[in-house]
């Protein structure tokens, strides 16, 4: 069940997130829907696995996906999740989750850093759908990972 709740949520998203950049729509949306399928086989390894920097140096993300970010750090950083019950965590998850919306909605991001912030929310997504999901202490734990990683790439 919680599979297929997974697999929902990824199908909507892709269906109503308009793709990022507006030159190769098509392109682009076929591209969402190839992360968010890797995202899913990727999700158990629960590192920043494939990530690198940019000869060196951080990855200059766009003004709004530094701003989503951000917030999204924000939001789950000044929580405690060790001690919130499964239906906090899942409230948790579902807040990220419309910040995940809010991030792919408004890119404008292309190239090369485009594609390492895809590598990167090939693991994040599917922490952030699973806590909204599930309210697991575990996903919580993975979704830090991410947001504590996410300063190590990305400028």
């Amino acid at each position: 069940m919680k599979h297929l709740v997974y697999i929902i949520t990824v199908l909507i998203t892709l269906l109503v997130v308009p793709s990022c950049g507006s030159s190769h729509e098509e392109h682009e949306q076929q591209d969402h829907a190839d992360h968010a399928h890797d995202a899913a086989d990727t999700h158990a390894q629960h590192n920043l696995d494939g990530m690198s920097l940019n000869n060196g140096s951080k990855w200059m993300m766009d003004d709004h996906t530094r701003l989503v970010f951000s917030a999204m750090a924000s939001t789950f950083m000044s929580t405690d999740p060790a001690s919130m019950s499964p239906e906090e965590l899942q409230s948790l998850g579902s807040s990220l989750q419309q910040s995940n919306t809010t991030l792919i909605q408004g890119c404008t991001m292309t190239g090369d850093a485009h594609d390492q912030l895809h590598i990167f929310l090939s693991g994040y997504i599917p922490a952030v759908n699973s806590l909204a999901d599930a309210g697991q202490i575990d996903d919580a734990n993975t979704i830090r990972q991410y947001l504590e990683g996410y300063d190590e790439y990305f400028e």
